[in-house]
């Protein structure tokens, strides 16, 4: 709910993630991720109110789009 008065509901949803690399136990290591890999629009966070009574308000924010990460890890 994203209101206390529960007039106001945010969807639920999920989304897809995944992520492969390779870890020593010392070293340099390496990975890749994936976020949101379908695309999903969803709100993953609200701005409370007391009341919204149907009222247009901006209380829903965007969550990430689509999105592929890679990188470097160092363990010592």
């Amino acid at each position: 709910w994203v209101d206390n008065a529960n007039t106001l509901r945010a969807p639920s949803y999920a989304i897809l993630g995944a992520r492969a690399g390779f870890r020593p136990k010392e070293g340099f290591g390496v990975f890749i991720e994936g976020r949101n890999l379908l695309g999903k629009t969803y709100v993953p966070v609200v701005g409370a109110v007391a009341n919204a009574g149907g009222a247009d308000a901006a209380q829903f924010y965007p969550g990430d789009g689509a999105a592929v990460y890679g990188g470097l890890e160092w363990k010592f």
